[in-house]
């Protein structure tokens, strides 16, 4: 379809208002210092500035744009007509539960909430593990499924193929456009904290380190859709994703490890993260624990995944961590150790 055509639909689509999903070339200038469009390259999750190609909500798109962004061209466009607020009564019943609670029924609602979305955009092939049986086999053959028998070591033998799942509840644009307004609420929080001079260090899904509080009218304790002040930080250290740690004006300190084994971070100390900062502006990895280190640790494997590869239940699994420093492309943006800064990740067009 020619350029003009997809330029009419876009138009129709937003002059009524429609929601819809955008296959684009876009631009985000490279003087934002934050990305404000997702992008997955080479597995991990960026927000990259300069030329992107890709499919994104066109709230997401439309944010975009309000801050600089150009759509220089359109190849696809998937709309939805009609609007409903499917989320309503389940949100309304929940959020009761969840502020009028405590302890683990508190827990069970935030956790139930969370959880939500994600259902909707499972996967619709999927891998399944039944007992053999040789009218099964013969069955998924004459759906030209890929199947394999394992031998199992629990006595029987077990297949494993895949199937297309056809369930009605897999509807992946309700978790696409849930989670594209929880972005543009991230994004714009902390666009407007870098407006007010309020550098943001380190954010995650559904939090923000800044240098100064956030204005008061965005942030309660209770109320859902506005922010809520977890601590103040004396100093604070933000390496990598989900790998910080922070001091608190009580004086007490918080680290955050993900992937490392919890025996080994009781080993840790605000210190210990110090040093991990010098390596990586050094680019020098950094091994935790592995089999070329004194202090080791070991795993269980699955019980599943050894039946799975025909593995020993009781064999003892070597853990490895290592903090790969010295491998610059595994950092989400570009860092200026010397200045404390760091910048998105630029891309460049190319017929690759």
């Amino acid at each position: 379809m020619d350029k003009d055509r997809m330029l009419e639909y876009k138009k129709l689509f937003d002059d009524r208002k429609h929601l819809y999903m955008m296959e684009c070339k876009i631009e985000l200038p490279d003087t934002l210092n934050i990305g404000l469009l997702p992008m997955r390259v080479n597995g991990k999750l960026l927000f990259p500035v300069g030329i992107l190609k890709g499919v994104w909500c066109n709230v997401e798109i439309d944010f975009a744009v309000s801050n600089g962004a150009k759509v220089l061209e359109i190849y696809q466009i998937l709309g939805w007509t009609k609007k409903a607020k499917v989320f309503e009564k389940f949100v309304t019943v929940f959020k009761t539960m969840k502020q009028e609670s405590t302890g683990a029924k508190r827990f069970f609602a935030k956790s139930v909430q969370n959880s939500l979305y994600g259902k909707f955009a499972m996967a619709r092939i999927r891998n399944f593990h039944k007992l053999y049986r040789p009218e099964l086999r013969e069955r998924l053959n004459e759906r030209c499924i890929v199947n394999a028998k394992i031998e199992s070591q629990l006595g029987q033998s077990l297949l494993t193929y895949n199937d297309k799942i056809y369930a009605d509840y897999i509807r992946p644009q309700f978790s696409a456009f849930t989670t594209a307004y929880s972005r543009i609420e991230l994004l714009k929080t902390m666009l407007n904290a870098e407006k007010k001079n309020n550098q943001v260090y380190y954010c995650d899904t559904d939090s923000i380190v800044c240098k100064k509080e956030l204005p008061e009218k965005i942030c309660d304790e209770i109320e859902y859709g506005k922010w809520k002040l977890e601590r103040k930080v004396k100093e604070g250290l933000y390496l990598l994703p989900k790998l910080y740690a922070e001091i608190g004006e009580d004086g007490n300190e918080l680290l955050k490890s993900k992937g490392i084994i919890k025996n080994y971070v009781h080993t840790l100390s605000y210190k210990d993260y110090k040093n991990y900062f010098e390596r990586m502006k050094e680019k020098k990895d950094t091994i935790l624990y592995d089999d070329t280190t004194q202090l080791k640790y070991y795993g269980r494997r699955k019980v599943l995944q050894a039946d799975k590869f025909n593995k020993n239940f009781d064999e003892k699994l070597l853990l490895k961590k290592r903090f790969l420093f010295s491998n610059q492309n595994m950092h989400k943006r570009i860092f200026d150790f010397e200045n404390n800064t760091s910048k998105p990740i630029k891309i460049v067009e190319s017929e690759d």
